[in-house]
This record gives structure tokens, sequence and C-alpha cells, in this order.
């Protein structure tokens, strides 16, 4: 069958598994340095409101090992053991993948999926900041921000394009044809503890973890600015494997600014195991 338009731009979304368990293999192919430490240090020095956390990423991963059975704690703290034996063997076997040099080119491109909770308010933000919220992503992954200079300067050397591209998805998981953004109409927009997947998920449909990066936006998630869980066997296919974030702190315009422009780029980095 002829593929139209919009399946064309998401045909690389059908044929590639890429995210979970296995998304730290590609990520760590170019640097690891480079990454924790710009976006550490850019979201550190960030003035968050006082009543805003940066990340909550941490504590997730805490509550939800704390939500697991003793037998699957100990299969999943195995789990991470080997998956960091494999990337350390990895990079050892693969030193030039480390290097800041190499063609200017898109290697990995990451379907993104905004689904906006909202109750008409200032949550429901518009397409333009969404579009400004992945540009932002891209330069920080590109290295075409212009703040890349402000890393740590020991590690200014392991700086790189790590040739990842984040774009709005065009097909949905029907084969229908999307702009990447969903808007659900819920008053638990307001409510920090509220299951915005499962709040999306029986609105929307279920977008599978696997296949897209699943970004949901509501008013309040629990005092944070934004939060993920890192990969792992029991999230992958899930709608749960995707990034928590409030809406003022989605790019740069519209209801968010500058203190909240690298957000989604440093959840991002907790996304692909970082």
């Amino acid at each position: 069958r002829k593929l139209n338009s919009c399946e064309k731009l998401e045909f690389y979304g059908r044929i590639r598994n890429f995210i979970a368990p296995n998304a730290k293999i590609f990520y760590m192919k170019k640097t690891l340095f480079a990454i924790v430490i710009l976006f550490s240090s850019i979201v550190s020095n960030t003035p968050f409101a006082q009543e805003i956390r940066a990340c909550d990423t941490d504590l997730k991963r805490q509550e939800f090992f704390n939500s697991l059975s003793e037998q699957e704690k100990a299969q999943y703290i195995q789990e991470r053991a080997n998956y960091q034996q494999e990337i350390k063997t990895f990079i050892q076997e693969h030193p030039e993948l480390q290097s800041s040099i190499h063609e200017k080119t898109i290697v990995y491109t990451i379907p993104v999926v905004f689904h906006i909770i909202h109750e008409n308010g200032p949550e429901n933000i518009s397409y333009e900041q969404v579009v400004d919220a992945v540009e932002h992503m891209n330069k920080d992954y590109q290295k075409s921000n212009s703040n890349w200079m402000d890393v740590v300067p020991v590690f200014l050397p392991y700086v790189a394009d790590i040739q990842i591209e984040f774009k709005l998805a065009k097909l949905d998981p029907n084969g229908n044809c999307t702009n990447g953004v969903t808007r659900t109409y819920s008053t638990q927009t307001n409510d920090g503890n509220a299951n915005r997947v499962a709040i999306v998920k029986a609105a929307q449909g279920d977008w599978p973890g696997d296949k897209y990066l699943n970004i949901f936006v509501a008013k309040d998630i629990g005092g944070a600015a934004g939060y993920t869980q890192y990969p792992n066997n029991y999230l992958g296919s899930s709608m749960s494997n995707g990034i928590h974030v409030i809406h003022n702190y989605v790019g740069g315009i519209g209801t968010s600014s500058s203190t909240g422009i690298h957000t989604l780029s440093h959840e991002a980095g907790h996304w692909l195991d970082l």
C-alpha cells in the first residue's frame, strides 16, 4: 500500500522499537558526560519558584521501587546491574563514539505526543508553545543552543550533538494523522496526585510508551516542575513510560518563560536513563 503524506513522516516510528528498556544503548553511543553535566548545571542554576521543586524523578523512582514485591525488587536490581554492565562494556569497546567530532546528521528520531489535561485555563497551552518546547529540546540535544558553553569547564570537551531529534508525531496508534497534541478536559489537572495517564488513556486511547515519548501537561503534578521514570521492563510499552510537566515549564513562550526552557530536556535525559 502506498503511504500517505503523514505516514511517510511517521514511518520511522513504526519500524523501530527504540525507547525502553534499551533506550540507553543508543543514547550512550555519543556522549554520557555532556548531557549529564550540561542539563544538571543548567537546571540547578535556574531560579525556580520557591514552591516548585525542579525535578521529582528520583522521588518517583523510589515510589515505584517501593510498590514492587520483594521478588520484583530483586529482579529490578539485578536487571539494572546487568544493564549498567552492558553499557559500560559497550562504551569500553567503542571509545570513538565518545568523540564530540562527527558528521552532522540525525540518527534517531523520537515521535513525541503532548497530552494536555486542562479545564480551559492557562494550562491549555497553545500548539505554538508545544512547538517551541520541541525546538528547545532539539537545540539542547543537537548542541545548537546558545548556552551550551555554560557547562562545567572540565566537561566542555565532551559536549556534543548526540544526533537525536524529537519530532511531534504524525500518526496516532490507529494509523490516523495527528498533530502530536491531545487535549483532555478534566478538573483533575489541579490535582497533583491525579492519575494523568489513566485520564488521558480513557479519553484518547492507548499511546504505547515504546512507540512515543508521551508528555503529560497539567496545572499541578504534585509540587515539581517535571518528572519521569527511568527505563525498565515494567513500564516499557505502557503509557506510564513518559514525562510529566506543569504547563509553565514547557518551552519558553506562552505560559512559560526562560525559567522552564530546559525542563523537558532535563527530564528527557532521565527518560533516556540518565
